[in-house]
């Protein structure tokens, strides 16, 4: 199976290691986890949704939160219809929120709870904004789930299917705005192929340890996914078979490690 675009990983990870916790985080203080099967399907159905709403190749979307499943929902099926996402760190300004919006002429904004939804809300005035969608239930605000399509139509499938099959390694996959630099932000370009060639060259990396076993081993992940970092050792994760845990915080580290007692964590 050729492994071209980041979300042929999904793909690659069901046929090769299908894993039960493909990805897996803390929900009401117990483990909740994602199958691979279950992954691709909520993807598949979150990207038909994006597409109803007008989405297509090129448009850019933002995600803002910490790490969770949902994260990696969305930005996967931004993926899926050839948008671009722009990952943003929570902990920027609203002033700064508002100008990379206005920027790379955001679409959708994806936030995680009622702060960032609040500010998100604040800096989306004056841009190209059309909806802001949250991650938590919160009153007045537009959930992620209310873009899930559960049953949708043959011509949607193949849309979506045509949406993917257009997608180019050499396309734009995301837009990483810079932070601690002089002036704005600037907004870095990466292709699939950009990406691809670091996760192909971690992989090598990662299986010069011997007790990293592909399609079994678990990571224990903390580093926040808006940097690229995080994002090629998500990706790598897939292609390699884990499973994947995201930390409850940063105090938390400690007794996640001893919950999960993972292979790796970074």
């Amino acid at each position: 199976m050729q492994v071209k675009r980041l979300f042929d990983l999904l793909s690659y990870q069901k046929a090769m290691y299908p894993q039960a916790n493909c990805i897996s985080a803390k929900e009401g203080g117990q483990w909740k986890h994602y199958s691979t099967e279950e992954v691709i399907s909520i993807v598949q159905s979150l990207a038909i949704g994006l597409m109803r709403k007008g989405i297509k190749a090129g448009d850019k979307i933002a995600i803002i939160g910490e790490n969770r499943p949902e994260w990696n929902f969305v930005d996967m099926a931004i993926q899926y219809t050839g948008a671009v996402s722009v990952p943003l760190y929570p902990t920027i300004t609203i002033d700064d929120y508002h100008y990379i919006f206005k920027h790379s002429e955001c679409r959708l904004v994806f936030v995680s709870g009622l702060e960032l939804f609040d500010r998100a809300t604040q800096a989306s005035t004056g841009t190209e904004v059309e909806a802001i969608y949250t991650f938590d239930t919160l009153e007045n605000a537009l959930h992620w789930k209310g873009l899930l399509v559960e049953a949708p139509a043959d011509e949607e499938k193949n849309a979506l299917h045509a949406a993917m099959d257009a997608v180019k390694e050499e396309d734009l996959f995301t837009i990483i705005y810079t932070s601690g630099t002089t002036g704005k932000p600037k907004g870095v370009m990466l292709s699939h192929r950009n990406v691809m060639s670091n996760i192909m060259a971690l992989q090598k990396l990662l299986e010069e340890d011997p007790s990293l076993q592909r399609g079994n081993f678990k990571v224990l992940s903390f580093l926040p996914l808006c940097h690229i970092f995080e994002r090629v050792g998500f990706h790598c994760f897939l292609f390699l078979g884990g499973s994947i845990y995201y930390a409850e915080s940063m105090d938390t580290i400690a007794e996640n490690l001893k919950e999960v007692k993972p292979h790796l964590f970074n």
